[in-house]
């Protein structure tokens, strides 16, 4: 456990972000092509964003042929791990999907149109391990968590602690537990409902997920970027 924290203690401890960069945004689940993490980069030049991916191959594919120029100039960093509410960091199984690798999850899929390839081991972590090492002094909130985390969302929300609704403004959260072995939970209601918890509310705008804003952050409203 310690050398798992180690580990990304000195991953996150590299991340370099350029000093005219002055907005934070999440991109948890990037599929084979980050299509997300291109949209908010492109848009805006003074963004940085954290990627979170766990399926290698999804990671090869994009660092090769989607962000390079992004990574190289440090405006993004793709960090190698799943996520799920945890306390601690383990070790997880991670299912690869054949058909889709953006359809790959900690979770066994059940439906018949998605087919699982390799089962490989993933480092899991908390998200709230991941917002302790952003500089707050710098930083005073993340405008955007989007997550893509096949059945694991309500859970990834749930892992954010009080970061969520103390830094976080926008969050966007895929309802698609149906599809995974014992992620009935991570539905509409369930994820709206936590949220509610969280000092959000639920808005309606061009992104096809769940959205919400953060009460404390109303005033930011129509000044950040989302897209979908």
């Amino acid at each position: 456990m310690k050398d798992l924290k180690k580990f990304l203690k000195n991953i996150l401890n590299k991340v370099t972000i350029p000093p005219h960069i002055d907005k934070l945004k999440f991109d948890i689940g990037l599929s084979y092509n980050a299509p997300v993490s291109r949209k908010m980069l492109e848009q805006d030049a003074n963004v940085f964003i954290y990627g979170i991916e766990p399926n290698i191959n999804s990671i090869n594919s994009i660092t090769q042929n989607y962000v390079t120029n992004y990574l190289n100039n440090n405006r993004m960093c793709i960090l190698p791990f799943a996520l799920d509410d945890i306390e601690e960091p383990i070790v997880r199984e991670f299912f690869c999907t054949n058909n889709d690798p953006g359809c790959s999850s900690l979770y066994k899929p059940i439906v018949d149109h998605i087919t699982v390839g390799d089962i490989n081991k993933v480092l899991t972590y908390p998200l709230f391990y991941i917002f302790e090492y952003v500089d707050w002094k710098r930083f005073n909130y993340i405008e955007w968590v989007k997550i893509d985390g096949q059945g694991s969302d309500l859970n990834i929300l749930k892992s954010a602690k009080n970061y969520l609704q103390e830094k976080v403004v926008y969050v966007t959260a895929e309802p698609d537990g149906y599809q995974y072995e014992n992620c009935s939970e991570c539905n509409t209601e369930n994820i709206t409902t936590y949220m509610e918890s969280q000092n959000f509310i639920k808005i309606d705008n061009k992104v096809q997920d769940p959205t919400f804003l953060n009460k404390n952050y109303l005033h930011l409203k129509d000044k950040i970027f989302l897209q979908l």
